[in-house]
């Protein structure tokens, strides 16, 4: 059996979304908030137990060390429901991500944060600092979401109980690709809250059945 860390205590199986987004009361158990830079923050939502991702603000280009150290700083009474917490990277540059995470992962751990590093293009097992990491946020391009590389990576990641969150997953179908992960994330339910809400949160109860972890 997975052991996960203390703090990550939800069920395997959640999709994670901006945290001004609503969705069906009868699904609410299957999703958890996005809070970051470039995301604005929502504290009444996070006070209510949701879990939740602490994220950089890379993929949208809107990180900056001051405005990323503000929300490590704001969002911080928080962490305790916080699943991941996602170090500073680039966008499908594997040596600059990989710097990154040596530069930010003081800070990120002074604040008490469980530490995920993103894969980029260009990563394998040997680059992943798996005693220094809490979780793998699986990121990049498509091509490397889909190589053989993330595969080994998820693989590895699971076999040492390290939760796998796979980023920019739009839709049941490739949910269900990617159903070996614990969580996922996207920004499909912000355009149809009431309908896209019920088709994902049907996704994520399919696949914990399949996971055996209703």
């Amino acid at each position: 059996m997975r052991s996960f860390p203390q703090h990550q205590t939800f069920k395997v199986g959640g999709y994670y979304m901006n945290g001004s987004t609503t969705v069906p009361e009868e699904y609410k158990d299957c999703f958890g908030r996005i809070e970051g830079t470039g995301f604005g923050h929502h504290p009444t939502h996070l006070g209510e137990g949701m879990p939740w991702i602490l994220d950089n603000g890379a993929f949208t280009g809107k990180f900056t060390s001051k405005a990323w150290h503000r929300s490590l700083k704001f969002l911080a009474p928080f962490k305790d429901t916080c699943i991941l917490c996602t170090i500073p990277d680039i966008v499908g540059e594997r040596s600059a991500t990989l710097a990154m995470f040596e530069e930010y992962l003081p800070l990120v751990r002074e604040f008490g944060y469980p530490v995920a590093i993103v894969t980029q293009d260009g990563m394998t097992t040997i680059d992943i600092p798996w005693k220094k990491i809490d979780a793998i946020f699986i990121g990049g391009t498509n091509d490397h979401k889909f190589s053989e590389d993330v595969q080994s990576i998820i693989t590895t990641a699971q076999a040492f109980g390290i939760w796998v969150h796979v980023g920019r997953v739009n839709s049941a179908k490739r949910m269900k690709i990617f159903w070996t992960a614990d969580s996922w994330d996207g920004t499909t339910i912000s355009y149809a809250p009431d309908e896209r809400g019920r088709v994902i949160g049907k996704a994520v109860r399919e696949i914990r059945e399949m996971k055996g972890k209703l």
